[in-house]
């Protein structure tokens, strides 16, 4: 990464540049210093004039570029230190004198932001409801009952149905229990909550769609380490955002937390109680997550791979996945023990 020169040799026009990544100013730690000042010149979000009306401004940052010249040209002892630190004087006296311009990406952004909720406003007049909630569930059930007969009368069955068989009764009974809480006696006070959290939803939301900056690049939440809620991020794919209650994209993320990290119900309090300093969370809102955690959604997903799959030859995987969701389903219900004990003491 080296710094590149530009001069002219007209005497009467004082010019200077320096060519130089962005990128090289950042720091290790992603402080609030990068945050706020460097990852923005980084992304284009923020420009400085070219033309430098103030003399004495122009005069202190020539004197600096000079300095910058004369260390690289004889490399000195820690020259790069000394070259990044130089550099950043010059951002620190353009930032002070106030010499930002408009970025050009700036108003992208902000053009991209009406649109996308036009786009939304456009295509989503309908909501997705608490009774869409229950009524998926509703389906879910159905499906799983109609494996569940279609598997019966299968003559010779092989490993996978043998085991689906063995465990299907505790799944239905926990299917069941989910939508009589929704669309029974418990749907006017989850009612509330879907009004309360009503909003714009990613429908998918988990690690692999959330991104951190790092020095310069990007991970995904997952790698970023002990420190990733210091460091700024983005969403992406929003192929199925709708509008709802915005809990069930907390719920997305907690489960899939969850299955990582063998259901501890610390970790499960710790993201929730995280949530709730920014968003209050009530105790029927707490109620309406264990439900949806209740649901044997994974189950379900996997015997409705298995039926709409060739059953002539069935992938070994299927049996594989759904030992891994039995032998889960312990550390989850011991989870949702300790989840129901936490609702009664908030009563």
């Amino acid at each position: 990464k080296e710094i590149h020169e530009m001069h002219v040799q007209d005497k009467n026009v004082r010019y200077g540049t320096l060519l130089f990544p962005p990128s090289s100013l950042l720091f290790q730690e992603n402080d609030e210093i990068t945050r706020k000042y460097i990852q923005p010149l980084c992304m284009g979000d923020v420009l400085f004039s070219h033309a430098i009306e103030n003399q004495e401004l122009a005069d202190k940052i020539f004197s600096v570029i000079s300095q910058i010249l004369s260390l690289n040209k004889q490399k000195v002892p820690a020259y790069r230190l000394g070259t990044k630190a130089l550099l950043l004087q010059i951002i620190f006296l353009l930032f002070n004198h106030h010499q930002e311009i408009n970025s050009p990406n700036s108003q992208k952004n902000s053009l991209l932001n009406r649109e996308i909720l036009s786009y939304i406003g456009e295509r989503y007049t309908t909501d997705l409801t608490l009774k869409e909630i229950a009524d998926t569930f509703v389906r879910h059930n159905r499906e799983l009952k109609k494996i569940y007969r279609y598997i019966g009368k299968v003559k010779k069955k092989n490993a996978f149905e043998d085991l689906f068989l063995q465990v299907y009764g505790e799944y239905a009974k926990q299917g069941e229990y989910c939508v009589e809480q929704l669309a029974g006696k418990g749907r006017e006070a989850l009612k509330m909550v879907g009004e309360k959290h009503f909003g714009i939803c990613h429908g998918a939301f988990n690690q692999h769609n959330i991104l951190l900056f790092e020095n310069g690049r990007t991970v995904e939440i997952a790698g970023a380490g002990e420190n990733a809620l210091d460091k700024d991020g983005a969403i992406v794919h929003f192929e199925r955002f709708s509008k709802g209650n915005q809990l069930n994209d907390l719920y997305q993320f907690a489960r899939k937390a969850m299955e990582k990290n063998h259901f501890q119900f610390e970790l499960l309090w710790e993201l929730l109680h995280a949530y709730s300093e920014e968003i209050p969370l009530s105790k029927e809102d707490y109620h309406y997550i264990y439900i949806l955690f209740s649901y044997p959604e994974k189950f379900w997903k996997i015997a409705n791979g298995y039926y709409n799959s060739n059953k002539a030859f069935l992938s070994p995987k299927y049996v594989e996945k759904l030992q891994n969701v039995i032998l889960q389903e312990e550390e989850k219900q011991e989870m949702l023990e300790k989840f129901g004990t936490l609702q009664v003491s908030l009563d």
